[in-house]
C-alpha cells in the first residue's frame, strides 16, 4: 500500500456502505483532482474537515454550546493515547438544544443573521461548513458532504511537534465510509493538499499523509485517549461536557515543546511555561449555553507546586447593588513570594521613560533632527543613517537597581508606606474593589462626580485587621494631603475598608448579598468564594445613556445592549482541581 495519496485516483465508489466498527485503513480517492506532489504536507488541512472545528469555534459554534446530545463513540475514543491537546465538537444537538440555541441567537440579531440561524430546524452542520466550502465550486454540501457527515468532530495534537505529519490528527464521525472517502477527497482537492485517511469505529481519521493515518489508526486501536487515566479523570471533573470541549496535557505538552525546540524561540518567556506546568499539570474545558447565557468552564489539575489560597468571604459577599466587583484572593502572599519579579517589572516600566515620557518617569527624548539637504544629496544612505539614529535613541534603556530602588523610595515617601510590607498588607488574604449603583451617572458623565461622597466606590482587604487598619489610616491621610480628598474607613471581622463615604465603608466590611441576586447567579456559580469579576453591563450602559443620550444612536452601543452581565470566577482547590468559569448573560434587545 502506498504511503501517499495516489496521483491517478480510481473512479469514486458508490456511497452505499455503512460505517463499520472495525479498524480499517483506506487509501484516499481524490476525485477529479490531483493533489500537489510534495504540497504543503497538510499545512492547509484546516480547509475542509479541519475547518469544521475552526469555523465552529469562531463562528457558528459560538452559539452552539449546550449539553451533549447523547452517548456513543466520541472522537477521543478513536484518537491515540499520546495526544497532548484535544478539541471536540458536536455538530448536531438534540431538538431541545436547538431550541435553546435559536432562542440565544435571537437575542443577538446581527450574529443570528451573520450565522444564518433562522429557526431550530436549521442544520447546524451546514451552517458551520458554509465558510469552509467557500471557493470549493466542485463541492456541493447536499450531495458531497451531508450523506456521510456524522455528528462529532475531534482535533488531536500528538507529541511530535517537530513533524506536522505525525502531530496533526482529525477524527470525523461518518455514517458511510465510502461516501466519506469520496467527499473528504473533494474537500482536500480544493486546496491541492495531500492527506491520509483511515477508519475506526465509525470515524474517519484524517492526517497530512497516508503513513501517519495508518499509524494513528493502529495506535488508537491499541490504546485510545479515552483509555488514558489522566484524561478520563479530568473529563469527569467537569460538571458539563458541552457541545465543545477540550483537554490539554500541560506537563507533557511542555516536554513536547522543549523537545521540538520551540521554547528556544520563546526565549525568556519559556520560563513562564515551566511555572505554569509546575502549578497545573493538565486542563479540561467545555463551552455550554442556556437560552440566555454562554459559559466557558474549565478545571485545572494541580501540579507539583500548586498555589494554596486562603479561605475568604468571596466575591458574592459584596453589597447587592454592586455594578462592578472584583475579588483577588492570595494577593499578599503572591507579592511576598514574587517581590523580586515585581521589582523587575517596575524596571521594565522605568525603561520606557526615555521613549514615552510616562508620568513620573521623566520626559521622552527628542527625535533626531531631520537634515533635508543631506537627504536630497543621498536619499538611500541618509535614510539608513537616520533610521539607525532613531532606533538607537528610542531603544529602551536598561534601568539599574538604583533606579528601581529610588522610585520605590519616592513612592514610600509620598504615600507614607513601606514596601513591600504594606503592599502585602493591602492585598492581604483577599482584596476587593467595589463600584455601586449610587452616583453611577456622575461617574459616566463627562465632568465626573462633584464630590467623592456622591458615588459608591471602595475597596476592602481581608487579613491582618490591625495592620490593615493602620495602613488605611496612613493612606487616607496621604490622599487628603496630596489631593484634598476625604475618604472613610471601617473595620470588622478581619476586614478593613476604604471608601467614598462612611456608609459605603461600613457596608464593605459586612457580609453583603450580591450572591443572592439573579443577575450575579446568571454569570457566577455559587458565591465566588475563589474570587473573580462581576460586571452589571446593563446598569453601566443605562448610566452612560442618561449621561450622554446621543450614544444610544451608536451601532457599537446598540450591540452592547444585548449583554446583561459578564462574570469570571474561580473556585477553591478541591480534590486536586481548581475550577475557572467565564460567562456572558444576554438580554432582549432594547429598542
Amino acid at each position: 500500500m502506498s504511503d501517499e495519496t495516489p496521483t491517478s485516483p480510481p473512479p469514486p465508489p458508490a456511497p452505499d456502505g455503512p460505517a463499520t466498527p472495525d479498524a480499517t485503513v483506506e487509501q484516499p480517492a481524490a476525485p477529479e483532482a490531483t493533489p500537489a506532489a510534495g504540497g504543503g504536507n497538510g499545512k492547509k488541512i484546516a480547509l475542509g474537515i479541519g475547518a469544521v472545528v475552526a469555523v465552529a469555534a469562531v463562528g457558528g459554534g459560538a452559539y452552539a454550546w449546550t449539553q451533549l446530545s447523547g452517548g456513543g463513540t466520541q472522537p477521543h475514543d478513536v484518537l491515540p493515547a499520546d495526544t497532548i491537546a484535544y478539541v471536540r465538537l458536536d455538530l448536531d444537538p438534540s431538538a431541545s438544544q436547538k431550541i435553546d440555541l435559536f432562542r440565544l441567537a435571537r437575542r443577538v440579531p446581527e450574529l443570528s443573521q451573520e450565522l444564518g440561524i433562522k429557526d431550530e430546524g436549521d442544520d447546524l452542520r451546514k451552517i458551520v461548513l458554509q465558510d469552509a466550502l467557500e471557493g470549493c465550486d466542485d463541492v456541493d454540501y447536499a450531495k458531497d458532504v451531508e450523506p456521510w457527515l456524522g455528528e462529532r468532530v475531534g482535533l488531536g495534537v500528538g507529541p511530535n511537534l517537530e513533524d506536522e505529519e505525525e502531530s496533526l490528527r482529525i477524527a470525523v464521525q461518518v455514517t458511510d465510509e465510502k461516501a466519506a472517502k469520496t467527499g473528504i477527497g473533494k474537500l482536500f482537492a480544493c486546496s491541492d493538499e495531500e492527506f491520509g485517511i483511515g477508519f475506526l469505529d465509525g470515524y474517519a481519521i484524517v492526517t497530512p499523509t497516508q503513513k501517519s493515518a495508518d499509524a494513528a489508526v493502529k495506535a488508537a486501536s491499541t490504546k485510545s485517549l479515552a483509555d488514558d487515566a489522566d484524561f478520563t479523570r479530568d473529563q469527569d471533573a467537569l460538571d458539563e461536557q458541552g457541545v465543545l470541549s477540550g483537554w490539554v496535557d500541560v506537563k507533557d505538552g511542555l516536554a513536547a515543546i522543549q523537545e521540538a525546540g520551540i521554547d528556544d524561540v520563546l526565549g525568556p518567556d519559556a520560563a513562564d511555561l515551566e511555572t505554569v506546568a509546575d502549578q497545573t499539570s493538565s486542563l479540561a474545558f467545555a463551552l455550554s449555553a442556556s437560552s440566555t447565557s454562554l459559559t466557558l468552564d474549565a478545571v485545572a489539575r494541580e501540579g507539583d507546586k500548586a498555589t494554596k489560597l486562603p479561605e475568604v468571604r468571596g466575591l458574592g459577599a459584596l453589597p447587592d447593588d454592586t455594578v462592578v466587583g472584583l475579588t483577588v484572593p492570595g494577593g499578599g502572599k503572591a507579592v511576598e513570594e514574587n517581590w523580586d519579579e515585581i521589582k523587575s517589572s517596575l524596571g521594565d516600566l522605568l525603561s520606557l521613560r526615555d521613549v514615552f515620557g510616562v508620568p513620573g518617569l521623566g520626559s521622552p527624548s527628542p527625535q533626531p533632527e531631520f537634515d533635508a539637504e543631506a537627504y536630497a544629496a543621498d536619499p538611500e544612505g541618509y535614510e539608513e543613517e537616520y533610521l539607525a539614529q532613531l532606533e538607537q535613541q528610542t531603544a529602551p534603556s536598561s534601568p539599574s537597581s538604583t533606579d528601581v530602588d529610588a522610585t520605590l523610595e519616592e513612592i514610600e515617601k509620598t504615600l507614607d508606606v513601606t514596601l513591600p510590607d504594606d503592599l502585602v498588607t493591602l492585598l492581604g488574604d483577599a482584596f476587593s474593589v467595589y463600584v455601586g449603583r449610587d452616583g453611577l451617572e456622575d461617574i459616566a458623565g463627562p465632568q465626573g462626580p462633584a464630590d467623592p461622597s456622591d458615588v459608591a466606590v471602595g475597596l476592602v482587604t481581608e487579613g491582618d485587621e490591625a495592620k490593615a487598619a493602620d495602613l488605611a489610616t496612613r493612606l487616607t491621610a496621604s490622599l487628603q494631603r496630596l489631593a484634598g480628598v476625604e475618604l472613610a474607613t471601617s473595620t470588622g471581622d478581619d476586614a478593613v475598608s476604604i471608601a467614598t463615604s462612611p456608609k459605603v465603608a461600613k457596608e464593605l466590611v459586612e457580609d453583603g448579598d450580591l450572591a443572592g441576586t439573579d443577575l450575579f447567579s446568571s454569570v457566577i456559580d455559587g458565591d465566588g468564594e475563589g474570587g473573580g469579576l462581576f460586571v452589571d453591563v446593563g446598569a453601566i450602559l443605562d448610566a452612560v445613556a442618561k449621561a450622554e443620550p446621543d450614544v444610544e444612536q451608536d451601532d457599537v452601543f446598540k450591540s452592547l445592549r444585548n449583554i446583561a452581565a459578564v462574570g469570571f470566577s474561580t473556585t477553591r482547590p478541591q480534590d486536586g482541581y481548581t475550577g475557572v468559569s467565564a460567562s456572558v448573560a444576554f438580554t432582549e434587545r432594547k429598542q
